[in-house]
């Protein structure tokens, strides 16, 4: 351990946006949208990691970025769940079998300025949109319905023939 001192170099780090601490996100979703962030910025040199209209994007498995986060995939599927409806990233899917596309978002107002000369273009048409429909799904086997068996243990306990009526203000 050695102190701090003006010329000291820093070990690796992550950058951790401030707006993060604005947004109402759990710490898994945040420490994942840290994560997705700081590939990006490793993205941002390489066109391979660019699509047609300049955007970055990274592959990022649920795997990898479970065990990079220190997390389990379920927390990790439910920060990136909550990233996408936030609006802070878009995922697309490109097939079965493989990883999706991950775009980072940054809201408008904590950009940076780039000027218009450097500024990259991107048609409407092919803006990603945040998906307004949520579906369910089930994963795993559903749990079985016993209601049948347990109604046949009730129907035992059913005292046949007995025909009683309550009065009112009697207890049951």
């Amino acid at each position: 351990m050695a102190f701090l001192y003006p010329n000291t170099g820093l070990p690796p780090f992550l950058m951790y946006p401030r707006f993060l601490l604005e947004r109402e996100l759990s710490d898994t979703a945040r420490l994942v949208y840290i994560l997705l962030l700081d590939r990006a910025r490793l993205s941002q040199n390489s066109p391979q990691w660019q699509d047609e209209t300049g955007r970055v994007f990274v592959y990022y498995t649920i795997p990898h970025l479970a065990e990079a986060a220190g997390r389990g995939q379920t927390g990790v599927k439910a920060g990136l769940r909550q990233l996408e409806e936030a609006g802070l990233i878009f995922r697309k899917r490109q097939g079965m079998g493989n990883p999706s596309r991950i775009y980072i978002r940054i809201p408008s107002e904590n950009r940076p300025t780039i000027r218009p000369e450097n500024r990259p273009t991107i048609p409407s048409e092919s803006r990603p949109t945040i998906r307004s429909e949520k579906t369910q799904v089930t994963v795993g086997k559903p749990t079985p319905n016993y209601n049948k068996r347990n109604n046949k243990k009730i129907n035992n306990y059913i005292i046949k023939g007995l025909d009683y009526t309550y009065e009112e203000g009697e207890s049951l």
